[in-house]
């Protein structure tokens, strides 16, 4: 029997966001019965779904698929505005072959036009030259919030926000690199949003071992605190030390300085692994970062860290 997972959102809201998303995740029960191995997640008509939302889909059916599970993917329509989102960003290039979806995407009359807005879907495979992919997300990123009416910045802050940028983005997938030892591609995506609250998502992720599976399996001598600390005390200590899995390593600075610029931008920060995620919301209005700290605990099972930088464009530090 196929187990349907309804996406929908609360009644108030006309959005599934990721947030939604992990409440509807959470409830299911993919590994209680191995009875269980055929699933299909229903799309209604929706008005939309953010990007990580979507990567995040993308992320489970991949994963659960690599477990094993038959999954399949029904969309109200083929004029559902979540499947023509989907493959705007290149999600259906990104699903395991294996994996059903109806109606077809195939059957979309397929989309040419440059969208300066968003960067598409792009696999994390581990053999990218890290400072060009780097280097081009940055730049597709500036000349998307360059070309926005929405949002007016100087040169000089648009200079310092391409900075910025690069370092997160390198020091990102660098981090997946480093922490990431599986056959299943990571994802890095982006998304300008305009109107009242202009701001970019950015979300880059990998399916591995998870950052902090990373730090607590460490033989390092100096890394053994890891192994005692919760989530939150790394977490502080991202901030004011960096953290790194291998010796004499500077990506923890590299980690340490990504968070910092982060703060300064006034991000939202969800970084999620395994069943945990953690949420740093509106980073600057805080006087240490770990003060916006808020954790969930007992979410469904993801292997990897998913990071997610939803950075405001008006009112910051640049």
């Amino acid at each position: 029997m196929t187990t349907q997972i309804y996406l929908a959102p609360p009644e108030s809201k006309s959005w599934l966001n990721g947030y939604y998303l992990e409440k509807i995740l959470r409830e299911q029960a993919f590994y209680a019965d191995d009875s269980c191995k055929d699933i299909c997640f229903v799309v209604p008509e929706l008005k939309g779904m953010p990007l990580d939302a979507i990567i995040l889909l993308l992320v489970v059916c991949n994963q659960l698929s690599d477990k094993g599970f038959q999954v399949q993917i029904a969309f109200s329509s083929k004029e559902c505005p979540i499947l023509s989102y989907c493959a705007l960003m290149s999600f259906f290039e990104h699903l395991e072959s294996n994996i059903v979806v109806t109606p077809s995407p195939d059957s979309l009359d397929e989309d040419k036009t440059e969208h300066s807005n968003l960067f598409k879907i792009v696999a994390l495979t581990g053999e990218q030259n890290c400072s060009e992919l780097s280097e081009t997300l940055t730049c597709k990123i500036i000349n998307a919030i360059d070309g926005h009416s929405d949002i007016t910045l100087s040169e000089k802050q648009l200079n310092t926000l391409k900075h910025r940028y690069r370092t997160i983005i390198l020091e990102m997938i660098n981090n997946v690199k480093e922490h990431s030892k599986t056959e299943l591609d990571g994802y890095v995506a982006m998304q300008v949003y305009g109107g009242y609250n202009p701001r970019a998502t950015l979300i880059i992720c990998d399916s591995g071992l998870g950052l902090f599976n990373t730090l607590k399996n460490s033989t390092e001598p100096e890394n053994h605190q890891y192994k005692t600390d919760n989530f939150s005390e790394i977490i502080r200590k991202i901030f004011d030390e960096g953290v790194t899995s291998k010796k004499h390593d500077d990506g923890g600075s590299g980690l340490q300085t990504s968070f910092k610029y982060a703060k300064n931008m006034n991000s939202d920060i969800v970084l999620r692994t395994d069943k945990n995620q953690f949420r740093l919301h509106k980073l600057a209005e805080q006087e240490h970062p770990v003060d916006a700290l808020k954790i969930n605990e007992d979410f469904m099972q993801i292997d990897g860290t998913f990071f997610c930088f939803d950075i405001p464009l008006l009112k910051q530090d640049c």
